[in-house]
């Protein structure tokens, strides 16, 4: 199967003709053909003096010379393959070019969107459509318009902007439109959430690298080191108390630290296992119905499942059913070179990192120290630098939930005086 799909593939990237040859001398000319060497396939007698083949078409000249000799003739009925295409295609410059202009003039309008559309994986009740799209308008996100001339990370943010109600928002172009995801501020009581004073404060320690604040004062600045608590925007503005609220992304590094050998044993399971079943009361005392209390095996994985026993889904008897797996294992002894063992090392540590990273978490560089260079043992210490959002809303304590009157301008003015 694999030599006809070869066959085939050889055929149509050199080209072939189907011919039929006619004439008293046709076993002649196929004798002449095999003398010559020359390539001939599916070979089809129709009569006796009819039979049709399948050659390459850049043959055709030696054949010609060939049905001299025999005193027959052929004809070509059919022809495949790429040269004869890219024959035709020479022939025919104006379709070819009509096909290419067509075929830039669809891919430039992959690139212009027919609308705009708003998603939310929850409905919205405090934010409208409509307002999310005249804002897009408002930063060039509209359709007709060429995605080429917007700038999606700009339009993300005037948004945010104008919508404080929104905690994120993500644009995308995708089938001919451009599809905005919002997500709504989640608020467990809106009553309550509006008398609720806070802070905003830095959940880790990190390199500030982006602030958009949208309710509160900013304490510090873009490019600020900051420690973990100390306190990015306040909630208030001026004398008067808010909720803080801002959107506040810092570079944080987490290291992940790995080490491998160049000869390890490890285990691995066989397929071969067998479980028992036993009951087991309150005190831990077991009584074994079946199977083998212990493992059969040298090596294996041993998994307990304990199983409540209950009549008619309401009485629940005083013993449990404990079912007991044994899965056979055997040891198995890796050997790495040094360069294997190394490259194993580093992978350790990237995935040790990588499970500190939270979900949210762009990585946007990576560092490798190697702490230790074998020559049985390989040590790598991996850091991620990882950009996330660390501003974390920290309510003000309940007796300083009460909105601060502004001094009167009379006393201010008297108390200045004395």
């Amino acid at each position: 199967m694999k030599y006809s799909r070869q066959k085939k593939f050889y055929q149509w990237f050199n080209g072939s003709v189907t011919i039929y040859i006619q004439g008293n001398g046709v076993e002649k000319f196929l004798n002449l053909v095999m003398q010559e060497q020359m390539e001939i396939s599916e070979i089809c007698w129709r009569n006796e003096v009819l039979v049709s083949a399948k050659v390459p078409w850049y043959s055709l000249g030696k054949l010609r010379h060939i049905a001299r000799r025999s005193k027959c003739r052929f004809r070509i009925s059919g022809k495949s393959g790429l040269p004869l295409f890219l024959l035709r295609m020479k022939r025919r410059q104006a379709l070819v070019a009509g096909t290419f202009v067509f075929a830039v003039l669809v891919y430039l309008a992959s690139f212009v969107p027919l609308r705009v559309e708003v998603e939310s994986p929850e409905p919205l009740t405090t934010v409208r459509f409509e307002d999310v799209i005249a804002l897009a308008e408002e930063s060039g996100i509209k359709p007709y318009r060429s995605t080429w001339f917007m700038d999606f990370h700009s339009a993300e943010e005037h948004i945010l902007r104008g919508q404080s109600a929104l905690s994120w928002v993500g644009i995308r172009s995708e089938r001919g439109k451009v599809i905005i995801s919002v997500v709504e501020r989640k608020l467990a009581n809106q009553e309550e959430s509006d008398l609720l004073f806070g802070n905003i404060l830095a959940g880790k320690d990190g390199l500030v690298d982006y602030i958009l604040v949208r309710r509160g004062t900013a304490a510090v600045e873009k490019g600020s080191t900051v420690i973990s608590g100390q306190p990015l925007v306040w909630g208030n503005n001026g004398q008067q108390r808010l909720a803080a609220d801002a959107i506040i992304q810092a570079r944080v590094w987490y290291q992940g630290f790995g080490e491998c050998s160049r000869v390890e044993t490890g285990y691995r399971l066989t397929g071969e296992e067998t479980s028992s079943f036993a009951l087991r009361n309150g005190q831990g005392k077991s009584l074994l119905l079946w199977g083998k209390k212990e493992s059969p095996y040298e090596i294996c994985h041993r998994e307990d499942t304990v199983v409540p026993l209950v009549i008619w889904q309401q009485w629940q008897l005083p013993v449990s059913g404990v079912i007991t797996d044994f899965a056979q294992e055997e040891a198995v002894v890796t050997e790495r070179s040094s360069d294997d063992a190394l490259a194993e090392a580093v992978a350790r540590g990237k995935m040790e990192a990588r499970k500190k990273v939270p979900a949210q978490g762009e990585i946007l560089n990576e560092y490798v120290r190697i702490i230790s260079r074998g020559p049985d043992l390989y040590q790598a210490q991996v850091t991620l630098e990882v950009q996330e959002d660390i501003g974390v809303f920290v309510p003000l304590p309940p007796e300083d939930q009460i909105q601060l009157e502004p001094i009167p301008m009379e006393e201010e003015t008297a108390g200045k005086k004395e």
